[in-house]
């Protein structure tokens, strides 16, 4: 394949099933590497598919992480910010173009309590913060993201708007009001 200047981007194998991702081929090369990949020993069949397994994965954590109402906000070990939903950007008011890829002690130094989580992985739930530099009013809970070694790279704050809790507090303990058609009592006249 490298004499035909056939480059592979990326690979997934799956028990009896191999994925390889190449740029965009021209035809000619396409029936070139599909004959040369029937001619291996044992492969049953050659399927094209649009999208690699695990860009279904990230497309389906995007529409979760992008429908919630919490905000998230994760970063690698140096504290770089990674990861930056809407709703984050609609409770903190700041866009995702202004921080992604940027120092989050930087850009919110609100967020100590991330910072603490990333340098001694320790676990933060629902700290109250006031961001008063953009009239932010919200509880963080953040915790430590560890790889497959268990070696800390990072960590996830969730961010709740008090706006938000507030309403849901006040759902499950304010009494509806009453209204005439709403009592039930007669009278033995």
């Amino acid at each position: 394949l490298f004499e035909n200047n056939l480059n592979i981007l990326s690979m997934q194998v799956k028990r009896n099933v191999i994925y390889l991702e190449t740029a965009e081929l021209p035809a000619t090369q396409e029936q070139f590497l599909v004959q040369k990949l029937k001619d291996i020993p044992n492969v049953i069949s050659i399927d094209k598919i649009l999208m690699m397994p695990y860009e279904h994965k990230i497309q389906n954590l995007k529409t979760v992480l992008n429908t919630m109402q919490e905000g998230i906000l994760a970063t690698d070990r140096d504290g770089c910010i990674t990861i930056y939903n809407p709703a984050a950007e609609s409770i903190l008011h700041i866009q995702a173009k202004d921080v992604l890829g940027k120092s989050l002690g930087s850009i919110l130094p609100c967020c100590s309590s991330l910072m603490a989580t990333i340098h001694d992985g320790r676990e933060v739930i629902d700290q109250e913060i006031f961001f008063a530099e953009k009239g932010s009013h919200y509880l963080v809970s953040s915790f430590p993201i560890y790889d497959q070694q268990g070696v800390r790279v990072g960590g996830v704050a969730v961010l709740k708007s008090m706006e938000d809790v507030q309403r849901i507090y006040r759902r499950f303990t304010e009494q509806p009001a009453l209204e005439f058609e709403n009592i039930f009592y007669q009278s033995d006249e």
